[in-house]
């Protein structure tokens, strides 16, 4: 919550302002988060065999193939589901904080947001991972200092996929106790049944151990995500010329679970970029400690300022971080949380074997260079600003943009125009170019007049035939040369597939998403005068003359 400079306080009510939004974040968000890790701990639970189980027993490790399947579900689900969520909570977070500045807008790549959620993520991944192989290390060591079988230990193993190191000891020692019990209050018992009862209580303590760990794990993130986007919401703020200078203290959740850790940090008054100094380390904003609910009041105590001014005023005193020109420089660096998470953890992420543009084959790369020198003025500068800044795989049946895991699919022999296209609908992704731009009705436009001027010939198909004879390679057909597949597929999104001129995609992809028509325009766009071929651009832009001018206008808009 953000208190501006020259508002007058109002009487405080039982909770402060900020700690009821918080609350109510926590109140909507937490259980389902809660819920998504508990089914992602059952499907990581049953990816692994029973064999295997027995395989970790008797080797008294995790084997690499394991830890590698470990590692890749986590990073799918944290740069994924969690990811999603915490995204949601950061910009609600800021909306809050920033609610009385309607023309404040956050950019979840803002370069200090970008950064934090890139660190946070790969935080995450890490943390989720060891503790995981840790928790599997304890078990083995401990059952096998009680004398466990390697069967007995490998079902135990089971039930506590998703437990970290603290709880799998309590639940081994519970199973242990309730085993030895058995045996004791039951002397005619044989070891086995106390062991097969043992274990049936000891997966009922995991189940009940995992939904703690869940939503404890679920809270300490949306509080952190929720802090972060007030934090950050701030600082976009200010370097936007909507704020001045803000100074924070802590506030505490204001109930009976409030630990005595928290009430010493409450009310400390702090610069912005001045750290909390808490027992459990130095941070910004809270959680301070594991499923920590404070919250952080920030109060505006100068007026806001032009950017030009704050800019110059923050270089003088010191009191904020990478603005004016250096921040220009470090944006032009950056990309995308995806890109930044690095190719050897989204490798494991998205199953593919990922490398980057220097890495690809010679015969990819120079041709692909080659076809630069001729390229459009604004194409080319796009494409050398975006082509080393992603990352590919090679395959050998398709070619293809993963926006999930932001890297381009291509074959050995890909086309360099058809790489071009993919880099297209990379920087459609990036940013955010058919979100902020309808190229679909401008298409729409240029359709509407070939409609009108076909009238007289029958129909489309015939007035192509009799005025643009030339880009068809068998005029019978009308099946277009390989160099107008752009324009073929074009006419393609137009009509849902019932103009059909040899390059093209079928009526459930364009029914599927309504969007795809600009997305793959757009990227046509970028094939086209890639090749930049004199007679298809006078065709391409006779016919779509409208969506011509848009998307000249928005490349230059990029450079």
């Amino acid at each position: 919550m953000l208190k501006f400079y020259g508002e007058i306080e109002k009487e405080k009510k039982k909770y402060p302002k900020m700690i009821q939004a918080l609350r109510e974040m926590l109140a909507e968000e937490e259980a389902y988060l809660a819920l998504l890790f508990m089914e992602l701990w059952k499907q990581q639970q049953e990816n692994i065999s029973m064999q295997e189980y027995r395989k970790i027993a008797e080797q008294r490790k995790l084997p690499s193939n394991i830890e590698k399947e470990i590692l890749k579900t986590y990073s799918i689900f944290v740069l994924g589901k969690v990811l999603s969520k915490e995204t949601v909570v950061m910009e609600r977070g800021a909306k809050e904080a920033l609610k009385k500045k309607p023309s404040f807008s956050f950019d979840i790549k803002y370069h200090l947001s970008q950064k934090w959620i890139e660190k946070n993520c790969i935080k995450q991944i890490k943390d989720l991972t060891d503790m995981q192989k840790k928790a599997v290390q304890t078990v083995i060591v401990r059952a096998e200092r009680l004398g466990m079988t390697a069967d007995a230990t490998a079902n135990l193993l089971q039930p506590m996929i998703g437990l970290h190191k603290g709880q799998a000891t309590a639940n081994l020692n519970y199973y242990n106790n309730v085993k030895q019990n058995l045996l004791k209050n039951h002397p005619r018992m044989k070891e086995e049944t106390a062991e097969k009862k043992a274990l049936e209580q000891a997966k009922k303590y995991a189940q009940k151990q995992k939904e703690y760990r869940a939503a404890t794990i679920a809270r300490t993130e949306l509080v952190r995500a929720y802090n972060a986007g007030e934090y950050y919401g701030i600082k976009q703020a200010q370097y936007e010329g909507l704020l001045g200078k803000v100074k924070k203290f802590a506030v505490s959740a204001g109930d009976g679970g409030v630990c005595k850790g928290c009430r010493e940090i409450e009310g400390t008054l702090l610069e912005l970029n001045e750290p909390f100094v808490t027992e459990w380390g130095n941070v910004l904003f809270p959680p301070f400690h594991t499923s920590c609910r404070c919250a952080v009041e920030y109060e505006e105590i100068e007026n806001a300022v032009s950017r030009t001014e704050f800019t110059d005023n923050t270089q003088q005193q010191g009191d904020f971080e990478e603005e004016g020109e250096k921040f220009r420089e470090i944006q032009d660096k950056l990309s995308d949380i995806a890109e930044k998470v690095g190719n050897d953890l989204k490798s494991f992420a998205s199953g593919e074997k990922l490398t980057s543009y220097d890495e690809l084959p010679e015969n990819v790369t120079k041709s692909f260079e080659e076809g630069l020198k001729n390229a459009d003025t604004n194409v080319k500068t796009l494409l050398e600003k975006e082509m080393k800044k992603v990352s590919y795989a090679i395959d050998k049946e398709r070619i293809a943009y993963n926006r999930k895991w932001d890297y381009i699919k291509i074959k050995e022999d890909v086309s360099p125009s058809a790489m071009a296209h993919e880099l297209f609908h990379r920087i459609d992704n990036k940013y955010n170019v058919t979100k902020n731009h309808d190229f679909k009705k401008e298409l729409q436009k240029d359709f509407k007049d070939i409609l009108l001027k076909s009238e007289k010939y029958g129909g489309v198909a015939e007035y192509l035939r009799k005025n643009y004879a030339n880009m068809f390679r068998d005029l019978d057909n009308l099946m277009v040369w390989e160099e107008y597949r752009g324009v073929s597929d074009i006419f393609s999104g137009l009509s849902i597939d019932k103009l059909n001129f040899g390059y093209r995609h079928d009526r459930e992809y364009w029914l599927k998403d309504t969007t795809r028509l600009s997305k793959e325009a757009w990227s046509q766009y970028g094939s086209v005068f890639y090749r930049n071929d004199e007679e298809v651009i006078k065709v391409f832009k006779e016919l779509f003359p409208n969506f011509y001018e848009s998307a000249i206008i928005v490349a230059e808009e990029l450079i």
